[in-house]
């Protein structure tokens, strides 16, 4: 993945990071990371240098606290096979005996789960025939004709329910997964239930074991740490994306390869700190994304930053770039090689190469370095939508989320005390 920075110093445009994949690194920690952080009462918040100083040094000690938690232990593992295949073969029964599966979440969790499959859609379907269309989402909505649509869809068919929640349930999931339940129930039987209903939780998660418990699934726990800000790449992850046919081995090998990059001991840590400063000033951010698969990635991390406490909506470009709010933070993202392409007749405003995608890249480069733009800006380029790339990009906002998430915490703890 290809990470640049963007912001306007003296009237002009300046590149301050412009990093390709990078190799491994035995840690992810910043060399600076023991420094001591200045005295709250040096920070002078009128200094965004200064803030910005600040929370470099602050986030090398965050680097070495996440370093700790079980989704990059996970994460890292040498054990890149097993781990896939041990996704495989916990959904395989279920894969076998079904038609379709449903795939129950909220929040956040939704959101990472979907970023994924939309973006890898194609790499699945044009492999295997049967993943197209075996799963299908639901559970962040109380829409009568969403459910209609799914009800249609599993009509005659035989099915099952992977269920996910990292904390306690919203009424939305509850609906969902309670209809679900009762509709396997009546067409399968309830004595396979716990065959065709999987349940995956940690210890905030209140309606999913209980269905556990009553035998009307089968029960898989995370581990405590996870939850909706970071349950990419853990272990309860992979299960839905392996029951959707996902290459589970090549996202673990993109997500391991960013997690071990050597960018987490240059300016890797950068995009982290940028919305750590948004969040303590009230300030706005557009995730401007041109590809239709790329959107449930903009929105995941959209839904990031709003519980970060950014002001963060997502803008899908062109159409929506008028709206571009001008003070706004403006992280771009882009895929740069998409699965297909359609050349383009001669019009007014076609691109020389004759093909769309080309189009849709010359118009994205317009965008970011354009220079009537003065808001400061991230672009994210992944090298195309497949499980590896995709791994990259979850691992990398996930981390910088972890980071901000972390200075956060501390500057609250500093200011009660």
């Amino acid at each position: 993945m290809k990470i640049e920075h963007k912001f306007m110093e003296e009237g002009q445009l300046v590149a301050v990071l412009d990093g390709e994949k990078n190799e491994g690194s035995d840690h992810p920690g910043r060399e600076d990371s023991n420094k001591e952080s200045p005295n709250k009462e040096d920070l002078n918040r009128k200094d965004p240098g200064k803030v910005r100083r600040k929370f470099s040094e602050a986030s090398g000690k965050a680097l070495d606290r996440i370093w700790t938690t079980s989704w990059v232990k996970e994460g890292i593992s040498p054990d890149v096979e097993k781990r896939a295949s041990e996704a495989v073969e916990a959904v395989s029964e279920l894969r076998n005996i079904t038609d379709k599966i449903l795939i129950v979440s909220g929040g956040a969790t939704a959101r990472a789960i979907a970023a994924v499959l939309k973006a890898t859609d194609y790499e699945r379907t044009s492999v295997s025939a049967e993943d197209k269309g075996k799963c299908l989402m639901t559970g962040n909505s109380l829409s009568t004709s969403e459910y209609k649509k799914i009800l249609d869809e599993l009509r005659g068919k035989k099915f099952g329910m992977i269920a996910i929640s990292c904390e306690s349930e919203p009424v939305e999931e509850i609906a969902a997964c309670a209809t679900a339940e009762k509709l396997i129930r009546d067409r399968h039987g309830a004595e396979e239930l716990d065959q065709r209903i999987t349940v995956i939780t940690g210890k905030r998660g209140r309606y999913l074991p209980e269905m556990a418990s009553r035998g009307a699934a089968s029960l898989r726990m995370l581990s405590d740490d996870i939850s909706d800000a970071n349950f990419a790449g853990s272990d309860g992850f992979l299960i839905p994306l392996a029951a959707a046919g996902v290459d589970v081995a090549g996202f673990l090998s993109g997500f391991k390869s960013m997690l071990a990059s050597t960018i987490w001991d240059l300016d890797g840590d950068r995009y982290g700190i940028c919305m750590a400063e948004l969040a303590l000033e009230g300030g706005s951010e557009d995730i401007t994304f041109w590809q239709e698969e790329m959107s449930e990635t903009a929105e995941w991390l959209c839904s990031l930053h709003r519980r970060a406490g950014v002001d963060s909506r997502t803008v899908y470009a062109p159409g929506e770039s008028m709206y571009l709010r001008e003070s706004a933070f403006q992280t771009h993202i882009f895929c740069a090689d998409e699965d297909v392409d359609i050349m383009t007749p001669v019009f007014p405003g076609a691109s020389r190469e004759g093909t769309l995608s080309m189009l849709a890249a010359e118009k994205q480069e317009e965008l970011f370095v354009g220079t009537g733009n003065k808001s400061e800006r991230m672009r994210f380029t992944t090298e195309n939508c497949k499980a590896y790339s995709m791994g990259e990009a979850m691992a990398f906002f996930q981390l910088s989320n972890e980071i901000t998430m972390d200075i956060l915490e501390n500057e609250e703890t500093e200011s009660r005390s």
